[in-house]
């Protein structure tokens, strides 16, 4: 990478890259500056409007750009990256909403401060008819909520109110998790059972058992239809909810296990024996299995963070812009760069008069030797061509200088013609005297015929 003195001139010369081209280059354009800016968001924050997604762009650059987006996007410019999620979450492509989706969980780890807006959207996505993005949805809930779940009470009843309405089997396992997960707090927090439900509240800490309950029920009235992981869901949460005390659940625990003792899938049957010892009266008259019950079945793991799919660019470690940068494995031919010099290069490497001078000299040479007997119109030409180079190299005239400028200019137009001849009064007396020479030259022409 360049030093930092120079991001912004890079991310200025690749943003204007990706508005000049539409073909299949974008894409590597774009993977290009989507290393760049994992590890330098900074530098392409001011630009983030440049990687709004076009409704052309094929799903692979809409992903990419949305992934670039999360990264580089400042706590200034929320309200507009939100405005755009909430448009892309009405797309007809199923993979980018999904996409779009874990976006807006990302903003939320990173920006807290706006959870309440996102979750009133993907509450409504919880019950999209695409299995795919009602579970995304429920997933991202799951993120945010799961850490303090007293402070989404309402939004977890909403949840259960809308379980029947619910598609997706992992979007229901889901929020079994969630109206349970209050009862598993102290194993992911590393606290006891009695500082986790201090850290609740008594109050909340009961309506919460309440709900979970509800969420078990209307599970357990359709038990033997469920999938998989709905039925060992369905287990956790009644078992659980069996060793806090709730006397209601004792009823349909012993239902459910009733069933799931005779389920055709083996892990729903093993689990059932395991939960049924672990939690029946004869089993727990001793201490030691008591205890020992309640560390296996309120054991829980906190539900992983929305990752960044933009990790894999830490890992490519070659060189950007190359094959092997695009495909993330070394490519046949594949040469790395050398590393930086100790020692800085000579100066006179970088000078335009230096660099001219030499590859004219070298070119004068050459026609010399080719064309022998031009030598002096040759000669002639090449001073004059040498002279106007060599000042417009020196002036530093080209639009790039100008591109890649710190201040903008005024003058620039965006179009300009790299012209090496002299200049526009020097052009103007030649074209009078041109004109001048004609007209002497027709009056001489009419005297000699009259």
């Amino acid at each position: 990478f360049a030093p930092a003195y120079e991001h912004h001139r890079c991310a200025k010369a690749l943003m204007f890259c990706m508005r000049s081209t539409r073909s299949a280059s974008e894409y590597v354009i774009l993977h290009s500056v989507a290393s760049f800016a994992y590890r330098f968001p900074s530098v392409f924050a001011p630009y983030y409007a440049g990687f709004f997604v076009r409704a052309s762009d094929p799903l692979h650059v809409k992903c990419l750009k949305l992934n670039v987006l999360t990264e580089i996007i400042a706590e200034d410019h929320i309200p507009e990256l939100l405005k755009e999620l909430q448009a892309y979450l009405r797309d007809n492509e199923m993979s980018f909403v999904s996409n779009a989706i874990f976006a807006l969980g990302r903003c939320v780890q990173k920006y807290p401060k706006i959870q309440e807006r996102i979750l009133r959207s993907l509450m409504v996505l919880s019950t999209h008819g695409s299995e795919q993005v009602s579970a995304n949805s429920v997933q991202v809930i799951l993120g945010i909520a799961q850490g303090t779940p007293h402070l989404y009470i309402e939004q977890i009843a909403k949840l259960i109110k809308r379980y029947h309405l619910i598609v997706s089997p992992k979007a229901k396992m889901g929020i079994l998790w969630l109206s349970s997960c209050h009862l598993t707090l102290h194993s992911r927090l590393g606290k006891t059972e009695e500082e986790a439900k201090t850290f609740v509240g008594e109050e909340a800490f009961a309506r919460l058992s309440e709900l979970a309950y509800e969420a078990a029920r209307l599970a357990t009235l359709e038990f033997i239809e469920q999938p998989e992981e709905v039925k060992v869901q369905v287990l956790n949460s009644l078992a659980r909810l069996q060793i806090h005390g709730l006397e209601k659940a004792g009823p349909a625990f012993e239902y459910v296990l009733a069933m799931a003792k005779c389920d055709a899938l083996y892990s729903v049957r093993d689990r059932a024996r395991l939960y049924g010892g672990l939690v029946s009266s004869e089993e727990s008259e001793e201490a030691g299995k008591d205890v020992l019950g309640r560390k296996i079945i309120l054991a829980s793991e906190n539900v992983k963070p929305i990752s960044s799919p933009m990790e894999d660019q830490r890992r490519n470690s070659f060189s950007i812009g190359s094959l092997s940068h695009l495909v993330n494995h070394c490519a046949p031919g594949y040469q790395a760069l050398s590393g930086f010099r100790d020692t800085p290069t000579s100066s006179s490497i970088r000078d335009p008069r230096h660099t001219i001078s030499a590859s004219r000299s070298q070119g004068g040479r050459h026609n010399g030797d080719s064309y022998p007997g031009s030598h002096a119109a040759g000669g002639q030409a090449h001073h004059h061509n040498h002279t106007t180079v060599g000042t417009a190299a020196v002036s530093g005239s080209s639009p790039l200088d100008n591109f890649y400028s710190d201040q903008d200019s005024d003058g620039y137009s965006g179009s300009y013609s790299y012209s090496y001849s002299e200049s526009e009064e020097e052009e103007a007396e030649g074209e009078e005297g041109r004109q001048e020479e004609d007209e002497r030259a027709r009056e001489g022409g009419s005297e000699a015929e009259g």
